[in-house]
């Protein structure tokens, strides 16, 4: 069952006494709502969070002036755990059972505490997959969110690492070449235990696990490897401020190869991957194996992301790498996304954000910006970094340069002119963008999800177009913050009392009392509202004769707004003639108003009728027989619209005039009668009264016993002064 309630608010102008205010109620427990927010921002002139609409990638909050501000991230950034939001954290802990997993994670992620089982064991939107590496695992040495199980084979290391989201690298260290040199690692195969996804590999080694509809739900760039070649003497080194790792001065990239990535002068191979539903089998290149050339350690690693059930996706599409699929991954070793050319590396910034059409349309969005934060540049010189918003959509299955190198990114819709990381002198640095065009854009046509896309300019003949921007962390990811505000609805539904009739082709007459004018309000936003109303006489529509100040008529969403005219406002304006008037309303959240309502009307009658005449019935009347007294209008004034009037006291009828003139029917039921006529006009004003007496003689036929009435029926007579009756004798009808 539904139950609806109707809230009211009232301006009464100075005369009328005010409503009294319903019994405040304390707010209910939870998260801050909307509404609640709303209010509290207007109140304490301080943003507020609106708390009830967080997500692992929004946040919402209230700001002062009334508008919500909604700040999405490209990839999750909190997780829920119980009843409040954990930043995420993906510092490995032991657990109970002997296993490792991450402290929070967007998925989950379980690694092997040693043993035969799984290595690894990921799951994300209710599937799952593990991977068993061939070989008995020792207990794994954890640091930070790295779990490295020594001498998986004699001199052979194997470091996983896992990132925020619940992806990892399974990555093998091999130190020697004597190492390089065991056949088991001429084809390495993994087991595979999948659970609502089969994995597979594309021609260009990519590989992903994916559900029954076909979406990825756990990806893997196509694997490489590399070996641990130093930089040339005399290499411009830099040491990065955020990972204290040395690295080249202009590139970013890092000068020595790890388990995180090649250095600038390693070498780097593919791996040859191919899957079938229980193996993954992945094929080194035997050149940087035995290679004499090659330098020890030599790194062989294949990385995964767990898509999951997130909205969001970026890549970083390289060059160099043309074939191989970022979906949520880049080239750079520290995992920072990619624009420009380096000289050494090439590459676009796709990011992918969710548009929320059905909460935008209609609304008045104020501003919309995509922020990035550089955390390197190639110098401090400034350079441009466009950003496109193009009409195709980046998909796990186009994250490939050879894919996007095709697609029309149609002109910039913004761009930022900045040199951000490089060194001190030009530290990191948040850069943003307007997109506001590309979001209104994007709400207009309904279109769900917006890839923006970040270049640099004459990439290819110019190096200081190269940066980076962070891909991850809660402060440091990308963001798009929409600023919006939804204006009130149009009011509609306008009603008065007395009742009158707002879409009548001729308004209603209403008599001489005060008029209260009621207005619903509606909002999509919650938060306070203000009512305008305007009252003017219709042949004077430039001239208002009443109105009300929206800051102290206010309300919510759902409210009903109500203004009292007052009897004398009226009857001023009317200088003693039946007069029309007319009104409409609108409504402001003090940010945009509501167009104004329909224009409704009614005619205020400030008039009181004469007496009328009231002419006896003619010929003989009889007791219990229809009497007609025709009833005329005064001789001046005001023409009754219609009569009341009343027999021996008994019970009031009404009679319709016209032109004045009436009849009015009786049934006399005794022999002396009185009856009076009253003159009621157009709006219903009580005028003047007449009366008549007259006599209505017995029937000739004796009535029946008890009947005193003579309608042929006995009546019951009761004496008052007892049960409850008033003195006096009383009849029954």
């Amino acid at each position: 069952m539904a139950v609806g309630i109707v809230s009211v608010f009232v301006a009464v102008p100075a005369g009328h006494a005010a409503p009294p205010k319903a019994p405040s109620t304390a707010a209910s427990a939870g998260p801050v709502t909307e509404g609640q927010a709303l209010a509290q921002a207007r109140r304490t002139h301080k943003p507020v969070p609106v708390d009830a609409a967080t997500t692992p990638t929004d946040t919402l909050v209230a700001d002062p002036a009334g508008t919500l501000t909604l700040t999405r991230a490209a990839v999750p950034v909190r997780k829920r755990i119980g009843s409040s939001w954990k930043s995420l954290d993906p510092t490995f802990t032991r657990r109970a059972d002997g296993t490792v997993a991450p402290a929070v994670t967007t998925s989950g992620v379980v690694l092997s505490g040693g043993g035969s089982g799984p290595l690894a064991t990921v799951t994300a939107a209710g599937k799952s997959l593990s991977l068993s590496f061939p070989v008995f695992l020792p207990t794994p040495v954890l640091g930070g969110a790295t779990a490295t199980y020594p001498n998986v084979m004699p001199d052979i290391d194997l470091r996983v690492t896992v990132d925020a989201q619940g992806g990892f690298s399974e990555v093998l260290v091999v130190k020697t070449r004597a190492a390089a040199a065991d056949p088991a690692l001429a084809t390495l195969s993994l087991g595979v235990r999948a659970a609502g996804v089969t994995i597979g590999a594309d021609a260009a080694g990519n590989v992903s696990a994916r559900d029954r509809a076909g979406r990825a739900v756990f990806t893997a760039p196509a694997p490489v490897m590399w070996d641990s070649a130093p930089p040339p003497a005399g290499t411009a080194v830099a040491t990065d401020p955020h990972t204290g790792t040395r690295v080249a001065a202009r590139t970013g990239s890092p000068l020595e190869s790890s388990a995180a990535g090649p250095g600038t002068a390693a070498r780097v191979a593919r791996i040859r991957a191919t899957a079938t539903p229980s193996r993954l089998a992945l094929t080194p290149d035997r050149a940087i194996l035995t290679g004499a050339g090659t330098v020890f350690p030599v790194f062989i690693d294949p990385t995964w992301s767990a898509v999951g059930a997130t909205r969001g996706a970026w890549a970083s599409v390289s060059e160099h790498y043309p074939s191989t699929n970022y979906w949520y991954a880049t080239p750079d070793p520290q995992g920072y996304m990619q624009v420009g050319n380096s000289g050494t590396m090439w590459s676009h910034t796709l990011v992918n954000f969710p548009i929320d059409t059905g909460t935008l349309r209609g609304a008045a969005i104020q501003s919309a910006q995509l922020n990035t934060t550089e955390n390197w540049s190639y110098s401090c010189n400034p350079s441009t970094v466009n950003l496109y918003a193009p009409g195709t959509t980046l998909t796990q299955s186009n994250a490939t340069w050879n894919y996007w190198a095709g697609v029309s990114l149609g002109s910039a819709v913004a761009s930022a002119h900045v040199a951000h990381g490089y060194s001190s002198s030009c530290p990191a640095a948040g850069v943003g963008f307007n997109v506001l065009s590309a979001v209104t854009t994007d709400v207009a046509a309904s279109k769900s999800t917006q890839t923006f896309v970040l270049t640099g300019v004459n990439e290819a003949s110019d190096v200081n177009s190269w940066k980076e921007f962070y891909a991850s962390g809660s402060n440091t990811v990308p963001t798009l913050s929409i600023t919006y505000n939804h204006p009130p609805k149009q009011p509609t539904g306008m009603t008065t009392s007395p009742v009158t009739d707002c879409a009548a082709s001729t308004p209603t007459t209403i008599g001489d009392s005060a008029v209260y004018l009621y207005a619903p309000m509606a909002d999509q936003d919650p938060g306070t509202l203000g009512a305008t109303f305007q009252l003017w006489q219709t042949s004077t529509p430039g001239t208002v004769l009443a109105s009300t100040d929206p800051n102290q008529l206010t309300g919510s969403p759902g409210d009903t707004a109500t203004f009292v005219v007052p009897e004398a406002t009226l009857k001023t304006a009317t200088g003693g003639a039946i007069t029309e008037f007319s009104w409409h309303v609108d409504v402001t959240d003090f940010i945009a108003t509501s167009s104004w309502s329909a224009t409704c009307s009614f005619y205020f009658d400030p008039t009181r009728p004469g007496q009328p005449v009231v002419t006896p019935a003619s010929g003989s009347l009889g007791i219990g027989q229809l009497a007609s007294f025709p009833v005329s209008p005064p001789a001046t004034g005001t023409t009754p619209s219609s009569y009341l009037y009343q027999l021996n006291g008994g019970p009031y009828g009404t009679v319709a005039a016209t032109n004045g003139s009436a009849t009015v029917t009786v049934t006399p039921g005794r022999f002396t009668n009185v009856l009076t006529v009253t003159s009621l006009s157009a709006g219903g004003n009580v005028g003047d009264t007449a009366s008549v007496v007259f006599n209505a003689v017995p029937p000739t036929t004796p009535q029946a016993d008890q009947d005193l009435t003579g309608d042929g029926v006995p009546d019951v007579v009761a004496v008052g002064g007892q049960r409850s009756l008033p003195p006096g004798l009383w009849q029954a009808r």
